[in-house]
């Protein structure tokens, strides 16, 4: 079971060991999603329990989503979009 607190703690702790492009690419989403949920709440001047609040969830749940530690549903992500007036794109290249 990985030590990892966050993402970037993660990542190190794999570093070492082969990734697979999947792997990489859900470190890069959940990366993405923590950086983009952080810089709206740090921009909204919103502690984390009153984002928690606004998206009617736990405080540590928002925690270990902004350290990246969390996978998120589409349902999920859709829905924390919506309650922050936003959008969600999901882009499929293949």
């Amino acid at each position: 079971m990985s030590k990892a607190k966050d993402i970037f703690d993660l990542i190190s702790e794999l570093r070492d060991e082969p990734l697979s492009k999947a792997q990489n690419l859900i470190l890069d989403i959940r990366a993405d999603i923590a950086g983009k949920l952080l810089a709206y709440r740090e921009g909204h001047n919103l502690t984390q329990e009153e984002l928690a609040e606004k998206l009617g969830i736990s405080h540590e749940l928002l925690d270990g989503i902004e350290a990246g530690m969390v996978s998120l549903s589409i349902e999920e992500l859709a829905d924390i979009a919506v309650k922050l007036g936003g959008s969600l794109k999901i882009e499929l290249e293949i």
